[in-house]
């Protein structure tokens, strides 16, 4: 396991300086317009919040860049993402960047054969019988999310550790119904659209981490034939790598032992 330690206190660090943003903000709130001097206690706390974002947002790139570093596969464990078929002309750009998002995490003996196909703008990215659907709009950390879906119907092996790890966050919890939830867009799921509560959220992810798909009238976790498990976690894994293990580290391990194939 690759060790991230060294970089949690620059993690702190971070947390620490967005604290101070917050004040200064709520500080800045809180003067009145009838006060003296009132532009002059304003601006100087404006200039102060702009500096101090200025400095979270450098230190949390070098943490970004230097945590991909450590938790990238070693050259010897990577290969190249099987393509099916042809590439619409309009997602050339995007699926290289997205590739190279999943070839980075993903073992050579994991990386599924994929189809792609262009969707429409104003359509929501999917992925069905092995095709990822998205289109030029969506970032390649969408396009990589489509891409993932792919390691749990190819490799019923990783689907089972899906399944185990889910049942083990539920911890004995009824999944829940997402139509029922405080998720965007609730309205639009079904009865059978379940989730696993969890903390997702309160450990820096959000509760589509814990959906599952199953077959009509088998809901139960152990008949999933799908989850969000690796799709969500490559996500946190790409975007700040720390900050995924320090705020979920059991999720972080979980992520990163599977898709290496561990």
């Amino acid at each position: 396991m690759p060790k991230l330690e060294p970089i949690f206190e620059h993690v702190h660090k971070v947390n620490l300086i967005e604290e101070e943003i917050a004040a200064s903000i709520a500080q800045r709130l809180a003067l009145k317009k009838d006060m003296p001097n009132y532009m002059r206690a304003y601006m100087k706390l404006n200039d102060h919040t702009i500096m101090l974002q200025k400095r979270a947002a450098k230190l949390n790139e070098r943490i970004i860049i230097r945590s991909r570093k450590i938790v990238a596969l070693p050259a010897s464990h990577r290969g190249s993402l099987p393509i099916i078929g042809e590439i619409p002309p309009q997602l050339h750009a995007k699926i290289d960047r997205s590739r190279e998002i999943v070839e980075m995490y993903v073992h050579r003996n994991l990386l599924p054969k994929t189809a792609f196909e262009r969707i429409l703008p104003y359509e929501n990215p999917y992925n069905q019988y092995d095709i990822a659907h998205f289109n030029e709009v969506h970032d390649p950390e969408t396009a990589a999310h489509e891409i993932v879906h792919n390691i749990e119907t190819q490799h019923p092996a990783v689907l089972q550790k899906s399944r185990d790890f889910l049942m083990l966050r539920s911890a004995g919890e009824e999944p829940i119904k997402l139509k029922d939830s405080n998720f965007q867009n609730a309205h639009t799921y079904s009865d059978d659209d379940r989730a696993v509560e969890d903390e997702w959220e309160s450990l820096g992810g959000r509760l589509y981490t814990g959906r599952y798909y199953s077959l009509p009238g088998k809901l139960d976790i152990q008949d999933a034939v799908s989850t969000e498990l690796l799709t969500e976690g490559i996500c946190r894994l790409h975007k700040n790598p720390a900050l995924f293990a320090a705020t979920d580290p059991e999720y972080f391990s979980f992520v990163l032992n599977t898709l290496r194939n561990l």
